[in-house]
């Protein structure tokens, strides 16, 4: 063990006995004094060495919660008004449409949800990956459904992972129709996730693994599912529950590398 190569009490006394004597005066007391004095130094070097030792242990420790993080998930689910929104759009780009809203409670129960009719043709791959199939056939104009989205997420709290682009849809998609959006109150699940297990953005899905309620693999995963694994990592952080993985792939502010049309 590495703590058996110095011993404090000698460091101590070692020191304490330098300390005491102000004037060294003759040969022996010199030498004496010089052979102290590479003690004390091999006494120190054994236990910076200890002490090293004991730094990389506490690193390789797992990792905890993100204690303000949890607390920020505590406040935010104890809000009446809390709800998670979840955007679908035919893109990511400037250009892209939406194509679904829906904003789930924190109790899992859909507060709204809409489907719009597409304003150009809907890939498949995209259908596969918003889980939207046949839902669009019949779906109302955006210009029909504005005044009720507005209606319901008016007085919330919104929720969303990676907000900017749910919030960016939304004001594009207004401003096509001559509306805009108003001031919509809320927070990024995403940054606070991210904080409290030591991974820099990783993806909605990849965290809903971790934490032990996978969502479904497209095409079956919808917009619901993504809103209630919101609402369950929400929770998992309320009670401080942790993978206890860190960051999954053992490295610090790792990412997920795989490309997604989807931007969480």
């Amino acid at each position: 063990m590495i703590q058996d190569c110095f011993d404090l009490t000698l460091l101590e006394a070692l020191l304490a006995q330098q300390e005491q004597q102000k004037i060294v005066q003759g040969l022996d007391a010199v030498q004496q004094r010089l052979r102290q004095r590479k003690e004390i130094e091999a006494q120190l070097s054994a236990l910076a060495s200890y002490l090293h030792a004991c730094q990389q242990r506490l690193q390789r420790l797992p990792r905890l919660p993100v204690w303000q993080e949890v607390q920020w998930a505590q406040a935010v689910l104890a809000l009446p008004n809390l709800a998670l929104l979840e955007v679908d759009t035919d893109g990511l780009d400037e250009h892209a449409h939406v194509l679904r809203v829906l904003l789930l409670a924190k109790d899992e129960q859909v507060i709204f949800e809409t489907f719009i009719a597409p304003e150009r043709p809907i890939p498949d791959k995209i259908r596969d990956l918003n889980g939207i199939q046949d839902e669009l056939a019949n779906a109302p104009s955006l210009e029909t459904v504005w005044p009720d989205l507005l209606a319901a997420l008016r007085g919330r709290y919104v929720l969303s992972y990676n907000r900017p682009f749910d919030l960016d849809m939304l004001q594009r998609a207004g401003a096509r129709i001559g509306q805009s959006m108003p001031v919509i109150l809320g927070d990024d699940l995403m940054p606070h996730v991210s904080a409290y297990v030591h991974r820099y953005a990783a993806k909605l899905e990849t965290l809903c693994e971790q934490f032990g309620f996978p969502l479904p693999t497209p095409p079956r995963r919808t917009a619901w599912h993504r809103a209630q694994g919101q609402a369950r990592l929400l929770a998992a952080m309320a009670q401080a529950r942790f993978t206890g993985a860190g960051t999954p792939d053992g490295q610090d502010g790792a990412t997920d590398d795989d490309e997604d049309e989807q931007p969480f």
